[in-house]
């Protein structure tokens, strides 16, 4: 820096003073960065360390990832068992109804049946009744009337019978 002959010298010390002090500012930048890029240890773990947080963010990335994943699965599997709930619901009540109405038109094909039969029996009954002669139709009433009021003897009267013809069944084939 030349003498410039309007500065007073006491301008000029402020000029220079501050031209050291922005050129000593510099220097001390200068070395500063110098002295990082040939500090290899702390530049190794700075960058070990922002390996370390790039691989913590891509493993927290990929965990938030998973468990949106997994959300959605569990969504995906509630709303699916829903449905298949209300189907399952849906085909009860028409097996239900189904086996309502299939029961009410056996019950009424059974009551319309015993009806016929009941009819018919009593058509039968009424028919052998007016064909059977009376003293018949009589020794029919006294033979039931003897059955009901002994049962047991008769009982032991027919199996004796049953076993008698057995026995001379087997001694004719001898």
């Amino acid at each position: 820096m030349s003498p410039d002959p309007e500065l007073s010298p006491e301008t000029e010390k402020e000029l220079v003073a501050a031209d050291r002090d922005r050129a000593r500012e510099e220097l001390g930048q200068a070395v500063e960065e110098l002295t990082h890029k040939l500090d290899v240890p702390a530049r190794a773990s700075e960058k070990a360390q922002e390996v370390k947080d790039n691989a913590v963010a891509a493993a927290n990335g990929a965990k938030d990832r998973v468990t949106d994943s997994a959300q959605q699965a569990k969504e995906r599997a509630a709303e699916t068992a829903a449905v298949a709930k209300e189907r399952a619901t849906d085909s009860a009540a028409v097996a239900k109804e189904r086996v309502a109405e299939t029961t009410a038109v056996a019950k009424e094909k059974a009551t319309e049946t015993a009806a016929v039969a009941k009819e018919r029996t009593a058509a039968a009954t009424a028919k052998v009744a007016d064909a059977t002669p009376e003293p018949v139709a009589r020794g029919g009433r006294q033979a039931s009337d003897f059955l009901r009021a002994n049962p047991v003897p008769v009982a032991i009267g027919v199996v004796s019978g049953v076993v008698l013809w057995q026995v001379l069944r087997k001694r004719g084939r001898r």
